[in-house]
């Protein structure tokens, strides 16, 4: 297997290649994140609803974020690593985060997406107007809240749209 970081100097996995060892320490904030599991009442939709769908989608645009971790694909890898706590979910693999090439001028920003089992998670960055597009889907039911509040303390926007769906109701 190619390793990724060799294969692509704009690709970050946050362990370090080979070694297995994370360089930040997560011990702190996973136990803070741990706690901050709300109960779900957070979506608005009945049990029946829920039982019926098959997935849970979130989608979160975020306006005049801080800067400072925007055009950062340690920080944004880091993120998604994060989310996937918080979400309760299982990855398949490690974040990938990507720079949008310089040909596409006006994009410039980051892209991210970690698979889970459950499905997945995709980070996107502009950085010149300090906006990200935030999609959580997964079958297993996760807190909205929790992770409206890891994103806001992350990136510090002055707003946060959202959107929440479900999605395959015509599943079972």
């Amino acid at each position: 297997m190619m390793d990724v970081v060799g294969a692509n100097p704009c690709v970050r996995p946050y362990t370090r290649a080979g070694t297995g060892t994370c360089p930040y320490n997560l011990k702190t904030e996973i136990l803070f994140w741990e706690n901050l599991k709300t109960p779900k009442k957070d979506m608005a939709f009945t049990e029946q609803e829920k039982q019926r769908a098959f997935g849970f989608h979130l989608m979160l645009d975020c306006y005049q974020c801080n800067p400072e971790h925007l055009d950062n694909i340690d920080s944004c890898y880091r993120f998604l690593d994060e989310l996937v706590l918080i979400t309760g979910a299982t990855k398949q693999t490690q974040p990938y985060v990507f720079r949008t090439p310089e040909e596409f001028a006006g994009k410039e920003g980051l892209s991210g997406w970690v698979p889970l089992v459950e499905s997945g998670i995709s980070l996107h960055t502009l950085t010149a107007s300090n906006f990200i597009s935030l999609d959580v889907y997964s079958c297993k039911e996760f807190s909205v809240e929790d992770i409206k509040a890891y994103t806001q303390q992350f990136f510090q926007p002055a707003e946060i749209e959202e959107r929440f769906l479900l999605r395959g109701l015509k599943y079972h």
